[in-house]
C-alpha cells in the first residue's frame, strides 16, 4: 500500500458502513489508533466521520463515540435519520451520507494529494473518479473477505488502491473483549469456572 510521508492526506469515514464491515469481520475499530496510524503515513489535513443520528431519543449508542471523535481530531458530520415502519411492522432507520461525503471530498480535493475513503458503497464510485480527475489518489478501505463482499466491485476497481480492512485489524482494531459474564464471575471470586477453562 503506497503512502508517502510528504503527501497531504485526508480520511473520509462512512461510519455506518465501516461499523458494518468491522462487525462482520469481528473487528472493533479503535479510532485513536486509526488516526495515529494514518498520521504516520502522511501529513494529515483532515479526518471526517459521517453518521446519522436518531432524533428524539434520550440516549443514542452512537452519541458517546461522536462526542469522543469531536474532541479527538475528527470533523464529525451528522444528520437526522429518517425513521419508518416496514411492511412487517418493524421500525427501521434510513439515512445515508453520500451527498455530505461528496461535497466535502470535492471541496477538499484541491488541498490534498491522497484521500482514504472508508466505505464499500458503490454509490460513491463516480465521486472517486471525479476526485482522481482532479489529480488526487484515492484508497478505499473495506472488506472483500466476507460473503457477500462488503465492498462494491465497481468501487474497488475505481480506487487507486484497495485496502482490506482485515489486514488493518491488528493496526487499528481493539483487542477482543472478554465476555461480561466470565469477567463478572472472576471478579466475584468464583475460581471454579476459571479453573475448568484452564484445564
Amino acid at each position: 500500500m503506497a503512502f508517502y510521508k510528504s503527501e497531504r492526506l485526508a480520511l473520509f469515514i462512512d461510519g455506518a458502513n465501516l461499523h458494518s464491515a468491522g462487525k462482520t469481520l469481528g473487528v472493533e475499530v479503535d479510532y485513536r489508533k486509526l488516526l495515529d496510524e494514518f498520521r504516520r503515513r502522511g501529513q494529515m489535513i483532515r479526518a471526517y466521520y459521517y453518521t446519522v443520528l436518531i432524533e428524539n431519543e434520550d440516549y443514542s449508542p452512537i452519541r458517546p463515540l461522536v462526542d469522543w471523535l469531536q474532541y479527538n481530531g475528527f470533523k464529525v458530520v451528522t444528520k437526522p435519520a429518517k425513521e419508518y415502519t416496514d411492511s412487517s411492522g418493524r421500525r427501521r432507520v434510513k439515512g445515508d451520507m453520500d451527498v455530505e461525503i461528496t461535497v466535502d471530498m470535492l471541496n477538499l480535493a484541491p488541498h490534498v494529494d491522497h484521500v482514504v475513503l472508508f466505505s464499500g458503497d458503490g454509490g460513491l464510485t463516480r465521486l472517486v473518479e471525479a476526485v482522481q480527475e482532479r489529480g488526487v489518489r484515492v484508497s478505499v478501505v473495506s472488506t472483500a473477505k466476507t460473503s457477500p463482499p462488503m465492498v462494491a466491485d465497481e468501487l474497488r476497481r475505481a480506487a487507486d488502491t484497495f485496502i482490506e480492512l482485515a489486514d488493518l485489524a491488528e493496526l487499528v482494531g481493539r483487542p477482543p473483549r472478554q465476555p461480561q459474564m466470565r469477567l463478572a464471575s472472576a471478579t466475584a471470586g468464583d475460581r471454579d469456572e476459571d479453573d475448568d477453562e484452564e484445564d
